[in-house]
């Protein structure tokens, strides 16, 4: 599994390549699907009885939006990546190393300065 993306993937994040940035990105999944909250503005609360606890924030959540929306593959690949960061955290944090190592060897091969948005 790889857990950063490069930079051509993502439309915003391609812009910086006009600044010399080749910016890598992480994305992970919201509570409502992952399990996990990962964002601290995610505010739990109960929709009705019959309901599943849902954050008030999560119909409008970025993590809906772009590739995740159309491509099935790309939330399921969240979902994964978030439910290793909180279950196994330290194969995470080793694998995101390594990750970052490497992008930047790219990016200054390419002559770019390596930045990260996580």
């Amino acid at each position: 599994m790889k857990l950063i993306s490069d930079p051509k993937v993502n439309y915003k994040i391609k812009k910086n390549l006009k600044k010399g940035f080749y910016t890598y990105s992480l994305a992970l999944a919201h509570s409502d699907i992952s399990g996990y909250n990962v964002c601290p503005s995610a505010n739990r609360i109960q929709m009705s009885e019959n309901a599943n606890n849902k954050s008030t924030c999560s119909s409008v959540c970025v993590g809906y939006n772009g590739f995740a929306q159309r491509f099935p593959n790309v939330m399921e690949a969240r979902v994964r990546k978030t439910k290793m960061f909180y279950e196994d955290r330290q194969t995470f944090l080793d694998l995101l190393e390594s990750e970052i190592a490497k992008g930047i060897n790219k990016a200054h091969k390419l002559g770019f300065k390596a930045t990260f948005r996580f």
